[in-house]
């Protein structure tokens, strides 16, 4: 009688040895690198290593495809415009997921994510952000940052309470500094493959060499339509970089990335933190935006804010590659807050075909040259020009993208603008050889006036290029995809809000 009690003492400690035993096992499988428990439980991070860094850009990445355009500024004149309505709706601390150049910035500043992925088919827009990276890295102020992008001095009476107006006008006003180009070029690589240990090709540093010198050679006056080489003047008339950080929103506030210190500096604080991650990757290839998806589900992540810009304009071009797309978004963690940021033509892209009255006297064209302009699509992005002589053969071809066009005609002047300059050097030259006053000189004088103001053979067809700033939620997207209600670019846009945007007062 006397032993049962000590007998039965012994089971609770042998069972509190088995659960701890039980309990180190369980942790010790959670601990595991491969365990689908530690995937589970790892947050997302407050940074990343440069090794984490790389690791993600490198495993992310897709191959580089092609675009029209270098897309070297973002050529949106109204995507401040959706923004206070984002930031009544959607919690900071989300990830945000975007496309393209410097816009991007602009939402991140006042989203406020706690995480930014940049996608691009293009491996130069991933170069491009890396520049990006290393000039907010380097600059502890707007003027600092707007200096090195550009590589002018400026003023030292500029503050960091100064205007956009204020910065760009002394930016537009500063001269172009040959040694403080190799001085940030330097510094930029430095900072890259030293510092941060980037494993960064010859080419891939090429790459963000030639956007580098884009805007060195262009300055403020930066647009969608520059290319390298091209003396800005003579650059299709789109939105400047200047401008850009100029705009409003609906309510007339300026809400730019660098408009304010505050802005500049939220997204500096990604920066430097390693947390804007650029992606080379396909909208509907088989690996960026899936393996995104699967990053940010293993740490509880949530996509709050996605922004398309306009290319879904190019998927809907083929039903499966629009479908592949919604396909990769359905991986992605999205809540009902969750919104798509858009920007589609204005009017819904409706098409237009012009055609001009033919011009100038065959003996001064030499025949019956011609010019033909094509606007290809509703976003108007690809332009081409082509020159025949009198046999029919063509003698110039030029491939130009326009996505900001007014009108047909406001195309082919763009296009000539350079031509128009040399015909006018080549008069000056006439000039001289044959006199002012002779028939010649006349014919060539009609002949350059009929190019300026478009007086012969001019055929476009395309659409309206304007494009508006909208949102639409990702899950009721994905829900129209699914119901099979999704398979038209105008069905995307009809679910887009794009007005209203100004608040109560």
């Amino acid at each position: 009688m006397s032993r049962s009690p000590r007998r039965s003492s012994r089971f609770p400690y042998a069972a509190r040895r088995v659960a701890i035993l039980v309990a180190l096992l369980v942790a010790a499988l959670a601990s595991t690198p491969t365990g689908t428990a530690a995937q589970l439980s790892r947050p997302l991070p407050d940074s990343l290593s440069d090794r984490e860094f790389w690791h993600l850009f490198t495993t992310l990445s897709e191959e580089s495809g092609t675009f029209a355009s270098e897309n070297f500024v973002s050529n949106e004149q109204t995507f401040q415009h959706v923004i206070p309505s984002l930031k009544g709706t959607l919690a900071p601390g989300g990830v945000y997921l975007g496309v393209g150049p410097e816009q991007n910035f602009t939402y991140i500043a006042n989203l406020e994510p706690r995480m930014a992925v940049i996608f691009d088919i293009r491996r130069q827009n991933a170069m491009a952000h890396l520049m990006y990276k290393a000039l907010f890295e380097l600059s502890s102020t707007r003027v600092e940052f707007v200096s090195r992008l550009f590589s002018r001095p400026l003023a030292a009476t500029l503050t960091t309470s100064a205007s956009p107006a204020e910065l760009f006008a002394a930016a537009k006003s500063a001269r172009q500094s040959d040694s403080l180009f190799d001085a940030n070029w330097n510094t930029i690589v430095d900072l890259l493959t030293v510092k941060h240990g980037f494993a960064l090709s010859d080419a891939d540093l090429r790459s963000i060499r030639h956007v580098y010198t884009a805007f060195f050679e262009a300055g403020p006056e930066i647009n969608y339509g520059y290319r390298l080489g091209m003396i800005p003047s003579f650059a299709p008339r789109y939105t400047t970089f200047a401008d850009l950080q100029n705009l409003t929103n609906a309510d007339g506030v300026n809400m730019a990335f660098l408009s304010s210190e505050t802005n500049y500096h939220r997204l500096r604080a990604l920066q430097r933190k390693n947390l804007v991650v650029p992606v080379v990757g396909d909208f509907a290839g088989p690996k960026a935006i899936r393996g995104v998806g699967e990053y940010l589900r293993d740490r509880g992540g949530v996509v709050t804010a996605f922004y398309l810009s306009n290319v879904e304009q190019y998927l809907f071009r083929d039903q499966r590659l629009a479908e592949r797309f919604y396909r990769n978004v359905e991986t992605l963690p999205v809540d009902l807050t969750s919104m798509f940021i858009r920007s589609v033509p204005a009017g819904g892209g409706v098409p237009f075909t012009m055609t001009a009255p033919a011009g100038p006297p065959a003996v001064v064209l030499n025949g019956n040259n011609y010019y033909s302009v094509q606007v290809v699509d509703s976003g108007g992005v690809k332009v081409v020009t082509t020159t025949t002589d009198s046999a029919g053969r063509t003698v110039t071809t030029r491939r130009v993208d326009s996505s900001n066009t007014q009108s047909a005609l406001s195309v082919f002047r763009s296009l000539r603008s350079r031509d128009d300059s040399l015909a006018r050097t080549r008069l000056d030259s006439l000039a001289g050889r044959f006199g002012r006053d002779s028939a010649l000189f006349g014919a060539m004088t009609n002949f350059s006036s009929s190019f300026t103001t478009g007086t012969f053979a001019v055929r476009a067809v395309g659409g309206m290029g304007s494009l508006v700033s909208g949102t639409a939620p990702i899950r009721a997207m994905l829900d129209a995809f699914a119901r099979g209600e999704l398979t038209t670019y105008a069905q995307a846009i009809a679910l887009t809000k794009t007005d209203g945007w100004k608040q109560p007062r």
